[in-house]
């Protein structure tokens, strides 16, 4: 099971509206919440599963201008870690994947209509010197959906070139 949702309102915090941010979170958040929980619930009497939380390396660090979608993919972790305690003993493993930014027309254009910065800006960021290419995230979901990532529950990995790891801009 995979659990993937992400919107984002890019704006000072000052300037979000009660909506906005209940939007953010209510998708972002609680959306992998209930999917988890409906994954849970046909896993756990099985005793035997997976579920993969798509989180984000927002979640491991402070954006400015990104307030709801930083609380949220904070808080995924953390959905991440209490379900995989609760879950562990009936096999069903949780973890979470937190992609760095993806080469995809999506992520190009959602930084475009936030103003911040660009993909290019982000290259130079990130010690790899690039953006991720779709499939390198694929395959790590692959391998946490596999029994070679049996004793993997409750963590978070991730997959951003180095971008996490080095820091500041």
């Amino acid at each position: 099971w995979v659990n993937n949702a992400g919107i984002n309102v890019i704006k000072p915090a000052l300037e979000l509206s009660p909506e906005e941010w209940v939007q953010v979170i209510e998708t972002n958040l609680n959306g992998c919440f209930y999917g988890a929980q409906a994954a849970g619930r046909y896993m756990v009497p099985r005793r035997s599963g997976v579920i993969i939380q798509i989180g984000s390396i927002i979640g491991e660090v402070g954006l400015p201008r990104r307030a709801p979608y930083t609380t949220a993919k904070h808080g995924l972790i953390g959905l991440t870690k209490v379900l995989a305690t609760e879950w562990a003993r009936d096999n069903v493993r949780v973890v979470c994947l937190d992609p760095g930014y993806v080469a995809t027309g999506l992520a190009i254009k959602s930084q475009a209509r936030g103003g911040a910065f660009t993909a290019a800006d982000i290259e130079r960021r990130t010690p790899m010197g690039r953006l991720a290419e779709p499939v390198e995230v694929a395959r790590v979901a692959v391998f946490l959906a596999s029994d070679d990532a049996s004793y993997i529950t409750g963590s978070h990995i991730t997959v951003d070139g180095g971008w996490v790891a080095y820091g500041g801009w």
